[in-house]
């Protein structure tokens, strides 16, 4: 069995094409990954180390809207074992945001993260779209597009009718005390809403040849552009607004939010008419 340690697990993610002063946004499955020398710990290390002391590290570290005001200096993140020991982990920042955080190691890190404040849950401003625009990276490590934030601010700056339909739980006004004691409050507003079917932007950045592939540890892994991630995914929401919501008509999402495309599309044919278009 090969050993996965720090040392290997740098040269893999160099080999993906990961280099020194890169932004990327991690998402992980240590499981996937396999037993690693040191743990954890470990992963992040040769993370940070693939991108440099310039380098930005980023991996969400969010948690349940109960409708409970949170502290985020001790809330877990409830996304697994690697997100949690980086929550933890020395120099790690954590974005103002109530449910979406997002923590951020390296240079200019508490300035990252101090533009979700201003932001929605995964909005303009967020750490996600500063990732964007200083042309960073998604590593989806062991894990696949599913679970991949960066495609929730597509919906946003695409604008899509059901931005504003609340997921279950966040009806009303959340709120949390930031690390530095300040409280946050974040309206149910561009609100997150289902991800079973961000897969289709996965293969269609496939089709065009815009994904890097390959092994980190054990774990099959792709790493992208973040821009190409937001500019693939608009294209396909601008074609079709409802093409990442699910079929099930049991979600607790998903059926209203096809109601308000419906609706929308439904008021645009009625002003085209009444203005002769």
């Amino acid at each position: 069995m090969t050993l996965i340690n720090k040392s290997s697990l740098v040269r893999d993610l160099r080999a993906l094409g990961l280099g020194a002063g890169d932004w990327v946004a991690v998402h992980s499955s240590m499981k996937a990954i396999g037993w690693v020398q040191g743990g954890p710990v470990e992963v992040i290390e040769a993370l940070i180390e693939s991108v440099g002391p310039g380098g930005i590290v980023m991996m969400p570290l969010f948690n349940i809207a109960d409708g409970k005001p949170i502290d985020l200096a001790v809330k877990p993140t409830y996304l697994g074992l690697l997100p949690e020991t980086f929550r933890k982990y020395p120099g790690v920042v954590r974005s103002p945001n109530p449910t979406h955080s997002v923590g951020i190691h390296g240079p200019g890190a508490a300035e990252i993260a101090g533009g979700h404040r201003s932001s929605t849950f995964i909005g303009r401003g967020s750490p996600y779209h500063q990732l964007a625009l200083n042309g960073g990276w998604v590593l989806h490590l062991g894990t696949n597009y599913n679970s991949s934030s960066i495609i929730h601010l597509a919906e946003v700056l695409v604008g899509v009718p059901y931005l504003d339909v609340p997921y279950p739980g966040w009806e009303k006004t959340l709120s949390a005390r930031a690390a530095d004691g300040s409280t946050i409050q974040a309206a149910p507003k561009e609100v997150p809403g289902d991800s079973v079917k961000f897969y289709l932007v996965q293969e269609e950045m496939d089709r065009r040849g815009l994904l890097r592939k390959g092994k980190i540890g054990n774990a099959l892994s792709v790493l992208a552009r973040g821009a190409d991630m937001l500019e693939v995914t608009m294209e396909m929401l601008r074609t079709d607004p409802g093409c990442l919501l699910c079929d099930n008509p049991d979600c607790r999402v998903c059926p209203a939010a096809r109601k308000t495309i419906e609706a929308s599309q439904a008021g645009r044919r009625i002003k085209e008419t009444v203005n002769g278009g």
